[in-house]
């Protein structure tokens, strides 16, 4: 009798805890330490990618009652929305595709958006922008496009605010998450958007954003005998040094290019 009581209690508890997949969870493992200062940058965190995990992230949905379907995207897709943030609360939990939520990484979560896309998003209320990748579901709140990380939302302003518009612009995307997405025509259902298209593209690989123009120079001369078809280049934006690779000729041969010489918080960008 003793045993059967045990066993039911078991199934009642495990069944109590059952989450949707896509919820922000307590981590049963010990939450590793993060260091809490502001000033450690930790770019964009580590990015976890497998076929598995692309198929996974990239079926349609169902939370509180609501059907979400991730979309397929390509370089200059823009979309406009309001943007939110998550810090503390989330500091070191489990995201939707198994990392760890780092509040002062370059990150966010977007309802519909592949994993591991890299998004411009700027606040068009002070003109801000910075970069993130996306590694999270959410936020589920209809008018929300897009909730960054605490440092994200620090570098366009958005802390005080809590809720500002935005415009996001996908700058790199995981061309293999594509072949698992619904089709293009329902993210009309989530977001309003407008697609950027050019005739030919110019991809370069941006390794630093720094806020000093000689320290910029420096890190290019170290770099300008990387490899004799690509050169570093100084780009300059809102007193920002942002120091790149180029010109390739398509986003796969700079993620290559990226891949083969290690740089783990490079991403690439169009012209």
């Amino acid at each position: 009798m003793k045993i059967y009581l045990a066993l039911l209690l078991a199934l009642l508890l495990s069944g109590c805890g059952m989450k949707n997949p896509f919820a922000r969870t307590t981590p049963i493992s010990e939450v590793p330490s993060y260091s809490s200062s502001e000033d450690v940058d930790y770019g964009y965190g580590e990015e976890k990618s497998s076929d598995a995990l692309r198929r996974s992230t990239m079926k349609p949905y169902k939370v509180r009652g609501k059907m979400y379907y991730p979309i397929a995207v390509q370089e200059g897709d823009t979309f406009s929305g309001k943007a939110s943030w998550y810090g503390p609360n989330f500091h070191g939990k489990l995201t939707s595709n198994g990392e760890r939520y780092n509040m002062y990484a370059r990150t966010a979560a977007s309802k519909i958006l592949p994993i591991n896309t890299y998004v411009r998003v700027t606040n068009l209320n002070n003109g801000r922008d910075t970069v993130v990748r996306i590694n999270d579901r959410g936020p589920f709140v209809e008018t929300r496009i897009i909730d960054l990380s605490y440092k994200a939302a620090k570098e366009i302003g958005l802390i005080k605010k809590g809720v500002v518009p935005v415009r996001l612009e996908v700058i790199s995307h995981d061309s293999d998450a594509n072949k698992y997405a619904s089709q293009r025509s329902e993210k009309k259902q989530y977001l309003s958007m407008k697609t950027v298209k050019t005739k030919k593209k110019s991809y370069f690989v941006q390794l630093a954003t720094l806020r000093e123009k000689q320290k910029a120079i420096e890190l290019r001369k170290k770099y300008n005998s990387l490899k004799r078809n690509y050169k570093p280049y100084i780009f300059t934006k809102n007193n920002m040094y942002k120091l790149m690779i180029g010109k390739f000729k398509t986003s796969s041969a700079a993620r290559e290019f990226i891949s083969k010489n290690g740089f783990r918080a490079a991403f690439v960008v169009s012209d």
